[in-house]
């Protein structure tokens, strides 16, 4: 059982952690190039809370039936699931479409000299921001409620 807890403590903090680099790796006004190189780094990140957060989601039901199955009845553990599961929402749903089309047009070669995103690449970068830096609230909030498990 504690190496249970030792693989859900470590795997929701490896997959969770990176959440909270985000919104400082996506900074309000990135030039062109460093947007490049911010989408760069994210890419590498973002390897963390997909096998992490995984690891962390099944680590965490196995021990509810390792201790208590009952616990499936308390507040807490549905809040961290449905927190799990709205962080997932947003990142794939809304963060990972607006990377791919950010990372689009950084890639043509037609926009390589450029010094400012247009308005509706702007647009683009602005849910990308939004995206992570609502998952990192949530991501807080689901650890408060891992650590304070309250009824």
């Amino acid at each position: 059982m504690s190496l249970l807890v030792t693989i859900h403590v470590l795997s929701a903090v490896i997959g969770i952690g990176p959440t909270y680099f985000f919104p400082a790796l996506f900074r309000p006004a990135l030039s062109p190039p460093e947007l490049r190189g911010a989408l760069t780094i994210g890419q590498r990140l973002a390897r963390y809370p997909q096998v992490g957060g995984t690891l962390a989601l099944l680590s965490g039901i196995g021990l509810v039936f390792a201790s208590d199955t009952r616990l499936f009845g308390q507040t807490w553990i549905w809040g961290t699931l449905v927190l799990f599961a709205l962080i997932q929402g947003i990142v794939m749903g809304v963060g990972l479409p607006a990377t791919k089309k950010l990372g689009r047009w950084l890639s043509d070669p037609g926009n390589s000299d450029a010094k400012a995103l247009p308005p509706e690449v702007n647009a683009h970068y602005q849910r990308l921001r939004m995206a992570h830096s609502v998952a990192a609230v949530l991501g807080t909030v689901l650890f408060a409620l891992m650590i304070l498990k309250p009824s």
